[in-house]
């Protein structure tokens, strides 16, 4: 960064023009700018080392931390020359010198800010889709309809907790699931002139997707679909007992539904809404998405705590034989000609695993 290398040379410039007497507590207190940005080195570095998952992040950082460490590593040098030239020079210090200095110390600690920032992000791009994914924490929370609104499914709300692990920030769209049939030779059934007629571009959420079409993208992509309880536990956003990922009122601000009536017809471009707490895009409304689970409307009465999967004793077992399952897989979300009551964050539905207008997915990763 041109941070370092103006401040060094401003730096050289000062200590020709300081002088020892008044000026001693000026020299002091760049002095200490300057140990504190070393210690903020440190601490950058040390922060990366501790998010051993972030690989490519790390490396990029790494590298520009790199070259502002061979830089910042001359100014225990210079600082005993300022100290030198402090006892020997006698002249008045140029004020305009200082400022520019302390301007320029002021930016290298923004730049650093910035750093530190990009490091401790809970967003990554993992996958070879290169889909960003979101960090969603573990936690428990409380699962089911709140609001004794829904189906007798929904029912009872119960305690969940789960591992953290990463999701997708929007549903798959278009675009990447063609990328999945070109690279991978997946031979798609479906028709790409009906995917067009509701979700024209690349950016639109694919749709006619069955559930081992889903299920094929995610194995290509090293993740996989989500729990029913990972997904309510991140369309929630954070938010406890509320019935939409927003709060309780409905606002069609806020999600794509009731699309037959608005006029328009088609899925939104993915990203179209403001995102929940989590950072997560159209967790209701757009497109159905399918989930790993099985149906079964009595699990929530006899719903393990931890990381519960309806219908196959763990998801590696279940992910290994998806081809021969043919069983209701469990929807959530709501969709884009759908009506409010299932954009509710505890709504269920559930399908055989066919292909149809409304239904999508995104994927998740295990964080380990």
């Amino acid at each position: 960064m041109q941070g370092i290398s103006l401040m060094l040379l401003a730096l050289l410039v000062l200590v020709v023009w300081v002088g020892c007497s008044q000026d001693n507590s000026v020299l002091n207190d760049l002095t200490a700018q300057i140990d504190a940005l070393q210690n903020e080195v440190q601490l950058l570095q040390a922060n990366l080392e501790s998010l051993g998952q972030l690989n490519l992040t790390i490396d990029t950082l790494n590298r520009q931390i790199g070259v502002l460490q061979d830089r910042i590593d001359g100014l225990d040098n210079l600082k005993a020359r300022v100290g030198f030239l402090d006892r020997q020079v006698k002249v008045q210090a140029d004020q305009d010198s200082l400022n520019e200095l302390r301007a320029e110390i002021d930016l290298l600690n923004d730049q650093f800010k910035v750093l530190v920032l990009q490091a401790s992000s809970n967003e990554i791009t993992l996958g070879k889709d290169r889909a960003e994914m979101v960090l969603i924490p573990a936690g428990p929370f409380e699962m089911g309809d709140h609001f004794n609104e829904g189906t007798v499914w929904e029912r009872p709300v119960h305690t969940v907790t789960l591992d953290q692990f990463y999701m997708d920030a929007t549903e798959v769209t278009v675009g990447r699931f063609r990328k999945f049939v070109t690279q991978s030779g997946y031979a798609y059934p479906g028709n790409w002139k009906n995917v067009a007629q509701y979700s024209p571009t690349d950016d639109h959420p694919m749709i006619y997707v069955t559930w081992w079409d889903a299920m094929a993208y995610a194995v290509w992509a090293g993740k996989r679909l989500p729990t029913e309880a990972e997904w309510e536990y991140a369309a929630r956003g954070g938010l406890v007992g509320k019935r939409y990922p927003w709060g309780d009122e409905i606002d069609k601000t806020k999600a794509h539904y009731d699309s037959w009536n608005d006029g328009k017809g088609t899925t939104e471009a993915v990203g179209s809404y403001a995102e929940n707490g989590y950072g997560l895009y159209d967790m209701v409304g757009n497109v159905w998405e399918w989930c790993l689970d099985g149906f079964d409307g009595h699990y929530y009465s006899r719903s393990p705590e931890k990381n519960p999967l309806a219908g196959h004793a763990s998801i590696e077992e279940l992910i290994k034989g998806y081809k021969g399952i043919g069983t209701d897989r469990m929807l959530r979300g709501g969709a884009w000609y759908g009506g409010t009551g299932y954009l509710r964050v505890a709504a269920r539905n559930h399908d055989r695993p066919r292909p149809w207008d409304s239904f999508g997915f995104r994927c998740v990763a295990d964080v380990n």
